[in-house]
C-alpha cells in the first residue's frame, strides 16, 4: 500500500521500468504464480510416473488421461483474451473519467477563488486601521499597546477583533472552498466516521508537523451529522455568496457567475461518486476470473506433454501474463485510494490552496493576514472549549446559593 500519488517513470530506462516493484502489480499475482507452479509439478510428477496427460499423435500408447486438447486450449485463451481486453478497457477509461471530473472541479473551485479575490468589494478592513495586521500589530507594539482581540464568535469561528480584518470575508469563502475539495477527496476514499470531520487539514504536506485545520467547532457538529458531506460544504458556500449579492458587494453578473462554479462542483461531485460507487458488473467480473482461473491452472495439464519437468515455467508464464492484465484493470478502475497508482487528490488539494492564496495576494489581501487567519481557525475549537467553561463557571457561580444570605435553603426550611 501507498500513500497515494502516481508512480513517475522513465519511458525510456528499461531496466528501472522493467524490474521496478514499487507500484507494479507482481506482488498481487505472486500466490497465484505460486499455486500454478505447484500444479506444474503435479502435472510433471503424473506425467512421468503415471503416464497421464501423454500425446497420442506421437504414437504414445495410452496407459491413462490424455493430453489435454490443443483446440480446447485455444479456444479457451481466446475468450479469456477478449473478456479481459474489455476489462482493461473499462478500467482504462473510468480511471480517465475519474481524472476528468477532477480536473473540472478543480477548474471551477480555481474560477471560483479567482471571482472571490478580484470580485468581492468592501473587504478593506475600518478605516484608519492598516490592512496589514502585521503592521497594525507593530504599531500597537510601538505604543506600548496590546490590541484587544476581543471574544470568540462562534458564527465566525474566529474573535471579534478579526471580523474587520483586511480580506477577512473573501478567507471565509476560500476556506469553504477548501473544506469542500477536502470533503470530496474524504468522500472517495470512504472515511465517514465522525473523526475524518476532525482532520481536515490546511494543509496536507505539513499536517503531521503543523497541523492547521479548517473546520470551526459549529461547522464540524454539523458535518458530523451528515452523509453526503461535500454537498453540505457547497450549500454552505453558497449561503456565502448569497449574502455578499444581498449586500451589495458583488453584482448581480458575478452572482450568477460564481453560482454557475458552485454548480460545477456538484456536477463533478456527482461524476467522481458515480466512478467509485457503481462498480464493474458482477457478473461480468466473475466469469472473468472463472475462466482466467480454469485456463491458468489447467495450462500445464496441456503443456506437461512438451515441457516436463520444466513446465512450470511457461506455466508462471501464462499465469503472469493474464492474471497480471487483470490486476492492472483491477488497479485502476477506482482512482481515488491511497495506492501508488491512485490519483495524487491530497496533492492536488495542497495546489488548490496554493492557488487561492496566490490570488488573494494578487488581490493585494497580506500574507500576514492571510498566515494570522488561518491560525485564527486552527485554535477556534480550543477557544469555543474555553468559551464553554467560562459560561459553565458563570452558570455555577450564579446558580449556587450564598450561605452568607441563607440561600434557597432558609427559604425551604420556612
Amino acid at each position: 500500500m501507498g500513500k497515494g500519488g502516481l508512480v513517475q517513470y522513465t519511458n525510456t530506462d528499461l531496466f528501472h521500468l522493467v524490474f521496478r516493484l514499487e507500484g507494479s502489480i507482481f506482488d498481487n499475482v505472486i500466490l497465484k504464480v505460486l499455486f500454478s507452479v505447484v500444479i506444474s509439478f503435479v502435472a510433471s510428477a503424473l506425467h512421468d510416473g503415471l503416464g497421464w496427460f501423454q500425446d497420442q499423435q506421437q504414437g504414445i500408447q495410452e496407459t491413462g488421461i490424455v493430453q489435454i486438447q490443443k483446440i480446447a486450449y485455444t479456444i479457451t485463451g481466446t475468450s479469456v483474451a477478449f473478456l479481459l481486453v474489455f476489462r482493461s478497457v473499462i478500467s482504462y477509461n473510468r480511471f480517465w473519467e475519474g481524472r476528468g471530473h477532477l480536473g473540472g472541479i478543480m477548474a471551477h473551485a480555481r474560477d471560483f477563488s479567482r471571482q472571490v479575490a478580484f470580485c468581492v468589494r468592501l473587504d478593506d478592513g475600518p478605516q484608519g486601521v492598516e490592512r496589514d495586521i502585521a503592521v497594525e500589530e507593530r504599531k500597537h507594539s510601538q505604543q506600548g499597546e496590546r490590541p484587544e482581540l476581543g471574544v470568540y464568535v462562534e458564527a465566525s469561528g474566529v474573535r471579534e477583533y478579526m471580523l474587520g480584518m483586511h480580506g477577512f470575508r473573501r478567507l471565509q469563502m476560500i476556506r469553504q472552498l477548501l473544506i469542500v475539495w477536502r470533503l470530496i477527496v474524504q468522500h472517495l476514499r470512504d472515511e465517514h466516521d465522525e473523526k475524518s470531520v476532525e482532520q481536515l487539514y490546511f494543509s496536507h504536506a505539513d499536517h503531521k508537523s503543523a497541523p492547521k485545520t479548517l473546520v470551526t467547532p459549529n461547522v464540524e457538529e454539523l458535518l458530523k451529522s451528515k452523509k453526503r458531506r461535500p454537498l453540505v460544504a457547497i450549500a454552505m458556500l453558497s449561503w456565502y455568496l448569497e449574502q455578499e449579492y444581498r449586500t451589495k458587494t458583488i453584482t448581480y453578473m458575478e452572482y450568477l457567475s460564481m453560482n454557475a462554479n458552485l454548480s460545477g462542483l456538484i456536477n463533478g461531485f456527482n461524476g467522481v461518486d458515480k466512478v467509485h460507487n457503481v462498480p464493474i458488473p458482477f457478473p461480468y467480473a466473475q466469469m472473468t476470473i472463472l475462466l482466467l482461473c480454469l485456463y491458468c491452472f489447467s495450462s500445464p495439464f496441456m503443456l506437461v506433454s512438451y515441457f516436463s519437468w520444466w513446465t512450470f515455467i511457461p506455466a508462471a508464464v501464462v499465469t503472469v501474463a493474464f492474471f497480471g492484465i487483470n490486476e492492472v484493470a483491477i488497479e485502476i478502475e477506482d482512482p481515488f485510494g491511497l495506492d501508488e497508482n491512485d490519483l495524487p487528490l491530497d496533492q492536488m488539494g495542497d495546489a488548490l490552496k496554493d492557488d487561492c492564496e496566490m490570488n488573494l495576494e494578487v488581490a493585494l489581501v497580506p500574507k500576514a493576514n492571510m498566515q494570522r487567519y488561518w491560525e485564527e481557525i486552527s485554535m477556534s475549537k480550543a477557544m469555543w472549549i474555553r468559551k464553554r467553561q467560562v459560561q459553565k463557571e458563570r452558570h455555577a457561580a450564579t446558580a449556587t446559593p450564598s450561605l452568607a444570605t441563607g440561600g434557597w435553603l432558609n427559604g425551604a426550611g420556612k
